[in-house]
């Protein structure tokens, strides 16, 4: 989604966090601004003498994110910042059919059916070539949405 960081794409996104709610689906939503913490602290390190891995905030929360569940449950990961190359090339292979966050130890982990990413940004055009097609983009200005923005926008997120 584009538009101002904590703009009018927060406020949709609460409401169809709301409207998911009363469906009796749980939701749980973490948000993230990546640009506050450096790509070792998002994704984790590994010591190069004892070869020990210390998991960053963003596997983490991957992980937290994609443990099983038997309930109907929606779970969102918002990457609520600008789009910045260093660390969205890590998240490459989670946008494309794989959907496999690789991390520096060798580890994978697979994105959930009941989990989803959004990226909330002002700019998209640092994003490689060939990432865009990996992603939906909605843009809460654009005249054409203007009146069913929260309902393309429920049918996308879900």
């Amino acid at each position: 989604m584009t538009g101002a960081v904590f703009d009018v794409v927060s406020l949709i996104l609460y409401m169809v966090h709301v409207a998911i709610a009363r469906l009796n689906i749980a939701t749980k939503v973490w948000t993230l601004n990546p640009k506050d913490r450096s790509v070792v602290e998002l994704y984790g390190v590994l010591d190069p003498n004892t070869r020990d891995w210390t998991d960053g905030l963003l596997s983490s929360l991957f992980r937290l994110m994609n443990k099983p569940t038997d309930k109907a449950e929606r779970r969102y990961l918002v990457f609520d910042g600008d789009v910045d190359a260093l660390w969205v090339e890590n998240m490459n292979s989670v946008m494309d059919d794989n959907k496999l966050l690789t991390l520096a130890n060798g580890e994978r982990i697979r994105l959930q059916k009941h989990c989803s990413i959004l990226f909330e940004v002002n700019v998209i055009s640092v994003l490689q070539i060939n990432s865009p097609h990996r992603i939906s983009c909605v843009d809460p200005s654009s005249p054409s949405l203007k009146d069913c923005r929260c309902n393309l926008t429920f049918r996308w997120i879900c």
